[in-house]
């Protein structure tokens, strides 16, 4: 439903922002030692209307749009620096490209420096001990953010042709991404 214009021009423009300024950090974050994240809202939305021909041709446009940064605390798991070594040490020579990679992905990760050995039997479900009693996995909290942008635009245009005989157009279009889960070892 859109409204229609009057003899009258008149509209509205809103605008709302929140950001890491105005937010402290979430009791995860501040449990494990992870930074506070970073977030960002921008909402806004605008419209008018009016007459195109007074009495008879009037017209209305709405936008409205919003752009989110929310962070996204989660635990993550990633393998040991001794379990990899041991895997690495351990597969064909054929193999150790592929997981060289796979590893580098864990180890880039923003927290991965972060990580520490808090799970239980270290990560590991028994079937893998590590020299020296060494953690199979590690875990960190993960503060990267979701990127939501959306916004729409909508307008019509009315015309009155005599007391019972009236006619518009609508027009409308919605444009965006709404982001549902972010990798929190590689947000592209």
């Amino acid at each position: 439903m859109t409204k229609s214009g009057t003899n009258k021009v008149h509209g509205n423009l809103e605008y709302f922002w929140n950001g890491s300024v105005l937010n402290a950090n979430n009791w995860f974050g501040n449990n494990t030692a992870t930074p506070r994240p970073f977030d960002n809202a921008n909402q806004w939305a605008a419209s008018i209307g009016g007459p195109i021909k007074k009495d008879k041709t009037f017209f209305f446009i709405d936008t409205e749009g919003l752009r989110l940064l929310i962070p996204v605390a989660e635990p993550v798991n990633i393998p040991s620096p001794q379990f990899q070594a041991v895997t690495l040490a351990n597969i064909p020579a054929s193999e150790v490209p592929f997981y060289t990679k796979l590893f580098s992905i864990y180890n880039g990760a923003s927290g991965a420096s972060r990580a520490t050995n808090t799970l239980p039997a270290g990560g590991c479900d028994g079937t893998v001990t590590l020299a020296g009693g060494a953690p199979c996995a590690l875990v960190f909290q993960s503060n990267i953010h979701n990127l939501t942008d959306s916004w729409l635009l909508t307008g019509r245009v009315d015309q009155n042709f005599g007391m019972r005989d009236h006619a518009f157009i609508h027009f409308r279009t919605d444009q965006g991404t709404q982001a549902s889960f972010t990798d929190p070892l590689n947000p592209i």
